[in-house]
Parts: structure tokens; sequence; C-alpha cells
């Protein structure tokens, strides 16, 4: 009788070791809904169009789900440090009258960007991230270890 009462007990506990091992497993598992996302990402969005950081395209539209490309990726980093003196640039790929010029200029004279070659900016070509953490630690003045 005692060996089945022993046994009973050892398959309880094993069986409530079992269920809290599952519990906390089931507790690092991030949820995330999709309107409580886009409530999150529209917050922020808004803060950075009232600081006049962001601006959409032509029609205002932000496109959060859309990847973000090199020129305007230096557009909101001259925004948001504020860069606004021109000089020359040697990129052909950036010609005079598109909506980049200025801002592709600008991040030229103040030495973050630096293009794909001497002569290109690829302007369109989606931005990496290892491309915008290099504009970024050269916005902060990092020095490479």
């Amino acid at each position: 009788m005692r060996h089945f009462e022993k046994t009973t007990f050892s398959i309880r506990k094993r069986a409530c070791a079992f269920i809290l091992c599952l519990c906390m497993l089931l507790g690092f598992i991030p949820v995330f809904t999709p309107s409580a996302q886009a409530a999150e990402s529209d917050y922020y969005l808004n803060r950075l169009v009232s600081w006049g950081i962001m601006r959409g395209d032509q029609d205002g539209n932000m496109n959060p789900d859309s990847s973000i490309t090199r020129a305007e990726f230096v557009t909101l980093l001259n925004r948001t440090f504020g860069y606004t003196k021109t000089g020359a640039q040697p990129f052909q790929d950036v010609p005079l009258g598109s909506w980049y010029y200025d801002d592709v200029s600008a991040a030229y004279t103040a030495g973050y960007f630096q293009g794909t070659s001497k002569t290109t900016a690829s302007p369109n070509s989606t931005l990496t991230r290892e491309e915008a953490a290099t504009m970024l630690c050269r916005n902060l003045m990092l020095q490479p270890l």
C-alpha cells in the first residue's frame, strides 16, 4: 500500500513540476496583437511628424510597412541633426532637381554620407542595417576601436 502512495505522490509531483515549467516557458513568449502594434507605431510616427523629422510621401502617406531608402534615411538624419549646408557632391546618380538632391548634398558636406562608390550614392536602394549604423555613428562622431 505504501508503494502505491509513493508512486502516486511522485506522479503528482512530476506533473506539477511539468505544469510549472510549461507556464514559465509560455511567459517568455511575447504576445503582440496587430492592433497594439499599429497603435504603438502610430504614436511614434505622429510624434516624429510633430517634431518635423518625418513628412511622408508627396501625398503625406507614411507607409510604415515599406523599407526605407538611403535617400529617405539621409533626409531623416539631416532633419534630426539640423544639417542644411549644401556643397558640391560627386554622385552621378543624384540628379539636380530630384527631391533628395539637397539632402544628399548636405549629408556629403557634413561628412557622414559617402555613397556606395566614389561617383554613386544609390539613393533609391534599400537601406541596410549596417549602412544605418555607420551613418548614425558618423553623426555621433564615434570612432572605431
